[in-house]
C-alpha cells in the first residue's frame, strides 16, 4: 500500500510539472509579466480615467472681495462682495467630449489585446522552432550513428580486402616453374610455360579487382568522415539557434534568459474548414481594425464636440454684497445684505480656430478610415497566403505519412531480405537514413501547419 502512495504521488508531481511547463502556462505568465502588455495595461486604465474627467463640468468660480475701508452706499457701507459663478458648455459638448475618451478608452483596450495576441502569436511560432530545432538534433544524431555504422562496415571490408590481397600475391609468389630432368618436347614445354603465364596474369587480375574495389571503399570513407563533419557542424548550430530562441522565448515572459523551455516529443496538426473561413465577419474581431473603428468614433465624437464649441458657454451665478448700517440713513433698507443673480455668456467670435478644430478632426477621421480600409485589405490578403500555406502543409503531411508507410515496407521487405542472404546491410542503412528524412519533413510540415494555425488565430483576433 505504501509503495501504491508513493508510486501515485510521483505521477501527480510529474503531471502537475507537465501542466505547470505546458505552453497554456508559459503564455498566461507571459500576460501577467510581459513589459509590453504591462504598458498597453496602464495606457488603457489611464484612458479610462479620462471619461469622468471629459464628462465633468467645469469647476465654479467663487470670488471674494473685501474693502479695505468701507464703500458708502445709499443703504449703508458696504465691506465685501461675493461672486460665485458656474459655467455651462454648449448642448452636447460633455456629451460628446465623454463619448470621444471612451471610444478612446475602448481603442486602447483593442490595442492591449492586439498585442496579446501577437505575443501569444510570437510565442506560439518559437515554442514550434525549439521543438523543431529539438528533433532536427535528434534527426541528425539518428544519422551520425548510421554514417558510424557504415563507417564501421567500410573499415572492416579494407582490411578483408588488404588481407585478400596480401593472400593472392603471397599464393602468386609460391607458384614457381617446374623444371623437369628428362628432356621434353618443345611442345610440352610451351604448355607449360603457358598455364604458369595464365595463373600470375590470372593472379594480377585479381589483385587489380581488388585494388579498384578497395580505392572505392576508401573514397565511400572519406565521403562518410565529411558528411559526418557536416552533421557535427549542424548540430553545433542547432544548438546555438536553440539557445537564442529559448532565450527570446524566456524574454516574453521576463525571466531568465536560460531557464529550459520545455517542448514535447511530438506535436499533431491542427485543423480547420477553410471552406467557411471566407466570410463578411473573418475579421470582426480583429484587434487592429476594432482599434481604428474606435477611434473613427472617437474623431466623430470630437467633430461633434468641435462644432458645438462654436456656440456661446452660459453661465449662471450669484453676487452677494456684505453691508453694513449707515447711522445717517433711516431706509428701511438700511444694513440690508444685497443679493444678485447673474448670467455670464462667452462670445465665440473668432470663428478660425473653431473652424480650423472641426477641419482638423474631418481630417484625422478621413484618415483612419483610409487606415481601416487598408488594414482590412491587407489582413484578407495575408489570410488568403496564410490559407494557402495551411492547405499546402496539409498536403505534404498526407503525402510525407504515405511515403513514410511505403519507406516501412521497404524496409521489412530488406530486412527479410538480409537474413536470407539477398540484400547487404548498406542497403538497410540508406533506406533507414530515407526515413529519417521523411520524418523531418513531416515534422517540418506538421509546424508550418501549426504556424499557419497560429497565424489564421492571430488575424481573426481568435483568444485560442
Amino acid at each position: 500500500m505504501k509503495k501504491f502512495l508513493l508510486i501515485t504521488f510521483f505521477l501527480i508531481q510529474v503531471l502537475a510539472s507537465q501542466a505547470q511547463d505546458s505552453l497554456t502556462h508559459y503564455l498566461n505568465r507571459a500576460m501577467e509579466r510581459n513589459p509590453e502588455v504591462l504598458q498597453k495595461y496602464y495606457e488603457y486604465q489611464a484612458a479610462v480615467q479620462k471619461v469622468p474627467q471629459a464628462g465633468g463640468l467645469p469647476d465654479p468660480e467663487l470670488t471674494l472681495g473685501v474693502f479695505l475701508s468701507p464703500m458708502e452706499v445709499v443703504n449703508g457701507s458696504q465691506v465685501a462682495n461675493i461672486q460665485l459663478m458656474q459655467m455651462f458648455p454648449w448642448f452636447g459638448v460633455l456629451k460628446n467630449a465623454r463619448h470621444e475618451m471612451t471610444s478612446m478608452a475602448a481603442s486602447r483596450s483593442e490595442a492591449l489585446a492586439g498585442t496579446k495576441s501577437e505575443i501569444i502569436y510570437q510565442m506560439n511560432i518559437l515554442w514550434l522552432d525549439i521543438f523543431k530545432i529539438r528533433q532536427n538534433i535528434k534527426f541528425r544524431n539518428r544519422k551520425l550513428e548510421i554514417l558510424s555504422t557504415e563507417e564501421r562496415l567500410i573499415t572492416a571490408g579494407l582490411v578483408t580486402s588488404q588481407k585478400n590481397a596480401v593472400a593472392s600475391l603471397n599464393q602468386g609468389s609460391e607458384e614457381k616453374p617446374t623444371v623437369s630432368s628428362e628432356p621434353s618436347s618443345g611442345m610440352s614445354g610451351m604448355g607449360k610455360t603457358q598455364q604458369t603465364g595464365e595463373s600470375r596474369e590470372t593472379s594480377a587480375m585479381s589483385s587489380g579487382t581488388m585494388a579498384s574495389a578497395s580505392g572505392k571503399n576508401l573514397s565511400d570513407l572519406y565521403k562518410i568522415q565529411i558528411d559526418k563533419e557536416n552533421l557535427q557542424e549542424d548540430l553545433k548550430n542547432l544548438t546555438e539557434q536553440e539557445l537564442t530562441m529559448t532565450a527570446r522565448f524566456n524574454s516574453y515572459m521576463d525571466r531568465n534568459s536560460d531557464i529550459l523551455v520545455i517542448t514535447p516529443d511530438s506535436i499533431i496538426a491542427q485543423i480547420i474548414d477553410t471552406s467557411t473561413l471566407f466570410s463578411d465577419s473573418l475579421l470582426m474581431h480583429n484587434p487592429m481594425l476594432n482599434m481604428l473603428k474606435n477611434d473613427l468614433q472617437s474623431l466623430e465624437a470630437r467633430k461633434k464636440m468641435a462644432a458645438a464649441m462654436g456656440y456661446p458657454m452660459i453661465g449662471v451665478g450669484l453676487d452677494y454684497s456684505l453691508i453694513n448700517k449707515s447711522e445717517m440713513s433711516s431706509s428701511s433698507m438700511n444694513g440690508k445684505d444685497m443679493l444678485m443673480p447673474m448670467v455670464k455668456v462667452t462670445l465665440p467670435i473668432y470663428r478660425k480656430k473653431y473652424n480650423a478644430s472641426k477641419l482638423e478632426a474631418d481630417y484625422t477621421q478621413q484618415a483612419t478610415a483610409n487606415s481601416y480600409r487598408s488594414g482590412y485589405l491587407n489582413l484578407q490578403n495575408d489570410f488568403r497566403e496564410t490559407v494557402q500555406f495551411y492547405n499546402e502543409a496539409q498536403r505534404k503531411i498526407a503525402l510525407y505519412k504515405k511515403q513514410l508507410e511505403i519507406t516501412d515496407k521497404i524496409l521489412r521487405i530488406a530486412v527479410k531480405s538480409l537474413s536470407a542472404g539477398g540484400a547487404e546491410l548498406q542497403d538497410i542503412l540508406l533506406i533507414r537514413t530515407q526515413k529519417i528524412e521523411l520524418e523531418q519533413s513531416l515534422t517540418e510540415a506538421l509546424v508550418d501547419n501549426n504556424k499557419a494555425i497560429a497565424k489564421i488565430n492571430l488575424i481573426k483576433g481568435s483568444k485560442n
